[in-house]
Formats: structure tokens, sequence, C-alpha cells
């Protein structure tokens, strides 16, 4: 099989295939990181000496939770490679598990107690499960449950598991069990602390003078549906409950061994069984039980994969399991991990093409790949963050305006290259290829909840991501000061232009290049030091816009309520968990209750998206707030697209139809041409234009970044912090070093910074010629000249114009008696905004045919 790494003792196996990450954990305390941001690996190290034994990384999110042999959780960001915390399990953990769809860990120990840590915001629970067996057992398995997440599966060692539900915890431990579920080991199967003192010991029957003991559980895992689940046992015995009042009992020792295997093989084989998944199929419409032997030398190691029928199926005895395989290892199995190929946001287990284990001792990490006949054979793929794992949940996407630039092509080469030969097409060293028209070709980008930009290309019907185009935000943000969420994007195929509106504020302004040449520097530039000493008075300056706050009377109107509120807020007891210096001292408890889990706002941005994408119904009980539904899968689904031809003749109708309408007589004497419920003063609007557009101007910065921050924003690692390039004078374009900041390879680059006043971002544009259109909240319209670095509109819709208005007046300016009468109660927003080309002025005197000069037109659409 394939190793993961030459490096042995390897102790744990973590996975996530959203971001393209697989993490190994050592016996040493380090921790390797393979993935595509680090292209090769990039390490970690909880910092004291002892062995790594649990690894989680939460989907879609930078965090990475370790558990070490001293019983400490560390967690970790995976973009910077620091810590962020670390916290002393009160009793020695034994497993560890994540609540679907949020950054809470599941922690069971060995005696019997379940603990609730948040992963991503540092805060522990005082509410946790105590154990529901007498007396406490070691938790082998918790697993929340794969459809309604506020129910979690509990398997003790000694044989019991336990569904509790959650959201009935804040009444009482009892009322918290659903149901609980046991197997009774018949004598037969029962086994013996010693061996038969006469020698005669045969299968399947009680050893003479031996004592009887009851089969310890190993391992549990809900069946893919979650109707059923799955047990092993260390006496070879597996079962399945769900689907009556007994469980359906099978063993890893097939009918074909009876006869052909002597009895001491016979017994070696049913022993000692340890993992046990339920998974499903990634290209087959297959779910499969894998289970392993233990790590212990003395028995063979074997990776069993059962069928259990299609996807949705239940288990109704022991014929609907199926052997499929019984792959062989020649050392001890330390681990199993399935690995999915697509996003597992309802399993860990859903989409299963690879599975990983640890083998030998010391142990390194072997990848089996897993055929559509449920085979197991040595994976012949590459390695995680060389495979082309599904990107993170995307919250806004948005299709490239134009024609791509030919000289940017060389970007998507590497993506539709590979495909050319299926069609037949001859590929040529610029890696073009002969017939392919790439009219057809459309462009996207999108950005997902890690706030990474991506650039997609859709050609053949074939969506394929543009390999190393990408733009890491939530860097770009830490070295700039940003502290707002992407809130809208744009961007220009032919040019390269690509908007991000935040909803703090700011737009940044970033270019797609190939490489090749330097960037494009603006006009006049600033050095990433002084933009973020800008930031912190940006964000200081708090905006008396009427959304922040409000008048007295309301505040003391609200006083009485908000003191009873703080009094039973759930989250008084949460407590934030101050970074842990690297090997100090861990935390101890802090009291926390079940509420902190319960509330919704207790989640972070991105877990309250995903909920409202993927939830029925959302509430602030756990018991309630997150229910996912299975969607059926589409079939015969076609996609079709008019031709270029189609579309150009629609474009033409429209140009002209809206040119019929008159739009050549617009009275332009009369202000914007923006039709207002008040009166518009042509000169007060110029006069305001002119003072306003100067003093917005000077809030538009250039950035002129170092190449190690261009290479870092471009998705590469950097184990440390950004260091800025020495303060330069902003006025000068600095020319002369702009081979320090040429770009190291293809990819998206910042390009300027606008930051005005602290309004949301609505929509953003990028428009031909390197202009942008932004929206704010209130109905504020900002248009940038991006190469000339100047605004050339700045306009409120909901405000006449006055030659006393500054830019903060524009932003937040408030009516004055006058204008109360003549202005609508509710203020209009915009809701969508676009620049583009309508119509051509005709030369006077010509016949028509002669174009002396495009009109771009800024369309608005408001609330």
């Amino acid at each position: 099989g394939r190793l993961v790494d030459p490096a042995v003792g390897a102790t744990a196996v973590g996975s996530d295939p959203t971001q393209g990450v697989l993490a190994v954990g050592y016996d040493s305390g380090r921790i390797d990181l393979f993935s595509s941001k680090h292209p090769t690996c990039a390490g970690l190290h909880i910092g004291l000496p002892g062995a790594v034994q649990h690894l989680k990384l939460v989907p879609g999110q930078p965090f990475l939770a370790a558990i070490d042999s001293h019983g400490v959780l560390h967690v970790f960001d995976t973009d910077t490679l620091q810590l962020c915390f670390s916290y002393s399990v009160p009793s020695p953990p034994t497993c560890m598990s994540l609540l679907s769809g949020t950054r809470w860990l599941l922690i069971g120990t060995e005696m019997g107690r379940v603990y609730f840590v948040n992963s991503g915001e540092g805060l522990k629970s005082d509410f946790s499960i105590g154990s529901l067996v007498q007396p406490p057992a070691r938790v082998v398995c918790v697993e929340p449950h794969p459809i309604e997440t506020e129910k979690i599966l509990i398997a003790y060692a000694e044989g019991t598991c336990v569904v509790c539900d959650l959201g009935k915890g804040s009444v009482s431990e009892r009322h918290m069990v659903v149901s609980k579920h046991r197997y009774e080991h018949p004598p037969a199967l029962k086994q013996s602390m010693r061996g038969d003192l006469s020698g005669d010991d045969h299968f399947g029957a009680p050893a003479q003078h031996a004592d009887l003991v009851e089969p310890q559980l190993t391992g549990a895992s809900w069946s893919p549906g979650g109707d059923q689940l799955a047990t092993a046992y260390t006496n070879g015995v597996f079962c399945v409950f769900g689907s009556g009042p007994a469980p359906v009992v099978a063993r890893t020792v097939v009918g074909e061994d009876i006869g052909r295997l002597s009895a001491a093989d016979l017994e070696r084989n049913a022993r000692c069984l340890r993992h046990v998944r339920w998974c499903t199929h990634a290209s087959s419409d297959q779910s499969f039980l894998a289970i392993s032997s233990g790590p212990a030398a003395s028995y063979q190691q074997v990776v069993h994969v059962f069928g259990t029928g299609g996807q949705g199926s239940i288990v109704k005895n022991s014929s609907d399991i199926v052997a499929c395989e019984r792959y062989s290892l020649d050392a001890s199995i330390g681990s199993l991990v399935p690995i999915p190929r697509l996003s597992p946001w309802r399993n860990e287990c859903e989409g299963v093409s690879v599975l990983a284990v640890l083998v030998g001792k010391p142990a390194v990490v072997q990848m089996l790949g897993l055929g559509p006949n449920l085979r197991l054979l040595p994976a012949i793929e590459q390695l995680p963050g060389e495979l082309a794992w599904s990107a993170a949940p995307a919250t806004l996407v948005r299709l490239a305006n134009g024609d791509l630039d030919p000289a940017l092509r060389s970007l998507l080469a590497p993506n539709y290259q590979s495909h050319l030969h299926q069609f037949g097409a001859a590929v040529a060293p610029d890696h073009s290829a002969a017939g392919l028209n790439h009219d057809d070709m459309l462009v996207f980008c999108g950005v997902d909840s890690r706030n990474t930009l991506s650039l997609w290309c859709l050609f053949n019907d074939l969506l394929r991501p543009c390999v190393g185009v990408e733009f890491d935000v939530r860097y770009a943000s830490w070295i700039l000061g940003i502290e707002g969420q992407v809130s809208a994007v744009d961007t220009r195929a032919h040019s390269g232009l690509v908007v991000l509106g935040m909803d703090s504020g700011e737009a940044l302004i970033c270019v797609l290049h190939n490489g090749a040449h330097p960037l494009p520097l603006a006009p006049h530039c600033k050095s990433t030091i002084e933009i973020r000493e800008q930031a912190a008075e940006y964000y200081i300056d708090e905006p008396d816009d009427g959304e922040s706050g409000a008048d007295e009377a309301n505040s003391e109107a609200a006083a009485a309520p908000a003191a009873q509120e703080s009094e039973t807020n759930p989250r008084k007891n949460d407590v934030g968990v101050e970074p842990a210096a690297q090997g100090g001292l861990p935390l101890s408890a802090v009291p926390m209750d079940l509420a902190a889990i319960q509330r919704s706002r207790a989640m972070s941005v991105s877990d309250r998206g995903f909920i409202r994408r993927n939830s029925k119904r959302v509430s602030n009980s756990i018991g309630t707030l997150f229910r996912r539904g299975a969607r059926p899968r589409s079939t015969g689904g076609s996609y079709t697209r008019p031709s270029s031809g189609r579309i150009q003749g629609h474009e033409e109708s429209l140009e002209a139809s809206m040119l019929g309408l008159g739009m050549s007589a617009v009275d332009r004497s009369s202000g914007n041409g923006l039709t207002r419920p008040m009166p518009i003063d042509a000169e007060a609007w110029r006069s305001q234009q002119s003072a306003v557009n100067t003093e917005l101007s000077l809030m538009l910065y250039g950035l002129l970044l170092d190449a190690a921050e261009q290479h870092r924003m471009g998705g590469a690692s950097s184990r440390t912090k950004p260091v800025s390039r020495p303060r330069i004078d902003s006025g000068a374009p600095a020319l002369a070093d702009s081979g320090s900041v040429r770009p190291l390879r293809p990819g998206v680059s910042p390009l300027m910074l606008a930051r005005f006043f602290r309004r949301r971002v609505i929509n953003v544009a990028a428009g031909p010629d390197g202009t942008i259109a932004l929206a704010y909240a209130g109905g504020v319209l900002v248009v940038v000249d991006c190469p000339r670095q100047r605004v050339l509109l700045a306009d409120n819709i909901n405000q006449a114009p006055s030659s006393e208005n500054s830019a903060r007046d524009v932003f937040f300016g408030t009516r004055n008696p006058a204008q109360a009468m003549q202005w609508p109660t509710d203020d209009a927003e915009v809701t969508a905004v676009s620049v583009v080309r309508l119509g051509r002025d005709i030369a006077p005197g010509s016949l028509g045919d002669t174009e002396c000069g495009n009109r771009v037109s800024l369309l608005v659409g408001t609330s």
C-alpha cells in the first residue's frame, strides 16, 4: 500500500475532505498536515512530550483538535499553524467526536462521562453526561446521529449502547435517554480467562475449569441513515441493532472457513475486533461495514468488509450481511479511518473511497482503496493534498462578466487539458486545443465558508476548479486589519478585475494575473503597516447612523428587560479560553451549561449560515436546532445553454429596445438622472460631487505587498506571521521596487483597498475599463475608477444633494426639517447594481454607422 509518510510512530489519523487535509499524529507529539494548502507537509507540535492519541478536524473550518497521552486537549489553527488553546480533561479521555454542523467536540472518558468543548471559540460547558451504566464504564465511542444531530450514541466497554437526546438534557439525564441496546452473549461466545487444563479446547464450546467473562464492546457506528447501529466485540461478534427487539448477530468467520481451518485458527480469526465503521461507497449505491481486528500482535490482522445492501437498506437478518472482503495485513492495526471523497456534511462515513489504517508497531499510515465491488486494494490514488477534493460550502458565487482574455486562458489550461483527450482534441504545447471554442467556456468566481475565493470554469458540461488560482481572504484581512466577512463578489473576465465587498464596509479590489508580468501598481500605495494603523482608527470611529445605537429614551426603556435577560442569559457562564503558551499549563474545567450549546448565537457566523442552508427547522433548542433531510439524487438531468450567437442576438435586441425608450434623450441638466421623491438642484449636485468625490478618493489605498505576502494570499503556506515591508512614501508609486512585488505564480492578488465608512456592502459590480460600483446599506452608491485611483460618483438615493454635504453626510446624513415632508417614510435600499455599456453615441451629421464612443451606464435596482 501507499504510505503517507516514511516516518514511523504514527498514533492517530484524521481527515477533512472539504479542505483536502489529512492529519497524522505521532508518538513524539508531532502532527503532520498533508494538504493542498501546504505543498510539503506542515508540522505542529503539542508542546509537551506525549503521544497524540486522538485527532479531529472541523469540516470546512481551520481548526484541528488533538488529545495527547496526558489527557490534554490542544486546538490548533491550521491556517496560521498556531496553538489556540489547551484544556486538561478532568478524566482520562478515550474517544473524541464532533457534533455535526458545529464546532462542539464530544469527548468520552475512562470514567464514563462525556464532556463538551467548543473548538472554535474556546468555550467549555459545565454540562456533561455522566456514566449511564453502573458501575461506571469506559466510553468506547461517542458519535452524533447522521440525520438528527441532537441525538448522540454513547457506547460503553461493558457492552451497553445508549442513544441520548441532548434537547432533553436540561430536564435530567434520565429523560435524556432515548433507548439502550445490549447483546447478552451466550456462554459459547464468551471468552475464558485461561485455557483448558486438558488441552482439548474446542472452538465454540466453553473451556473446562475456566472462568468465563463477558466480551468487551470495542466499537460502534450509526448506519448511514441513522435507523440502525452496529457494534463490534472482542470475541469476533458484531451486531446490528434497530430492526427489532433482538439484534442481528453475525461473525467474521464465514462458512467456507469451517472445515478448512483448524479450531485454533478459527478462534484467532474470530477474536479481537476493534474498529467498526458503517459507510456508503463513493461511486456506487452500496452501504458496507468496515471492521478491523485489534492491535494485539498474537492475532492475525484483518480488515473485513461486509455489504449491507443499497443505501437506505435495512438489515433485518444475518443473510442481509454479505462478506465481501478479508484483507490480511502482516502487522497489527492501530486505527481505521474512512476518508470520504465528497463533503461529509451528514456523516464522515458517507461517500467513502479510501480507508486509512495505522499498521505496525511503530505504526505507519497505509491507504487502502475501495473498489465498486467492495474489494480492498493498495490505494493507487494520489495523496490528499494532491487530490481534487470538494471545496467547503460556497457562500457567494458570481458568473464572470465578458469574454475571458486570451492572456488569462493559461490559468485554465491545467483544468481542461486532461479532459480534451476524451473528446479527441489535439493539445498544443501552449495548452491550447484545436477546435476548442473558448466562447463556450464560462468562468465563475466563488467564496466559501473558509473565506477563500476560488475560480471555476465550465466547458463541455464539465465544471472544474482552476487549480492553484485562489485567494485567501482570511489571511488578507488579517494583514490589512479587516474585521468583516465577504458579503458580495464580482469579477470581469476580460480585465481580470475581482471585487470583494465586506460587511464591515471595506471593498478589496484584486486582479487576476497569469504570473508572467509584474502586477500593476496603484498611483498611490501604502504599506500594510500603515493600512493596519488606519484600520484601528476606522473601527474605533463608530458612526451615528441609527444602526449602532438608539436614543436615550429607547435605551432607558430597554434597560430593565436587558438587565433581566442578563440574569437568565445562558451564555453568562461562557468563558473564553485564553491562548495557552507553548508548553504552558493546561486549563482546568470552567463552568458552563448546556444552554451554551443550545443557543444558536453560540455558534459562529459560518455555523449559522450552514444551518440555514441545510436545516428543516431552526430554533434555540438543541432538540430542534439542526435536522437535515435526505435529498434524492438527481438523475437524468441535463444542462443546456444557448449558443454564443443567440446570446449576442439577445444583447443586440436589448440594446435596441433601450435606445428606443429614449435613453439618448435623458436631460443631463436635471442632476444625476436618478429618480428621487424630492427636487434635485443641478448646481448643488455638481458641487456635492466635486467635494465628496475628492474626499473619498483619499480613502482609496493602493496596496504594496512583498512576494511572500502575495504568495501566502494565493493559498501557499506560511509558518510565520506576515512581515510588512518598510514604510514608504504613500504618494510615490514605487515602480523602482516593482521587481520585489512580482507575483511568484499565477493567481489573484489584491491591488487596492476602498475603506470609506462603516456601512455594510450590499452589492458590488466590476465594470469595463477598470470601473467598479459599490452599493452600501442605506442607499449609498460609490463608483470607483481603479486605474486612476479616484471616485467618480458618490450618492445616496435617499438624500437631496447639497453643496454643504460631506462624504460622511452622504453615508450617514440626517434629514433636515425642510426635507422631512418630502421624503418617504422608509429609506430605499439598493438591492442590485451593474456597470454596463448601453448604446452608442452617434457623431453629429453621421449616418448612424460612425461610433464616436461607448457610454458606460450604472444600472441600479432598489427596494
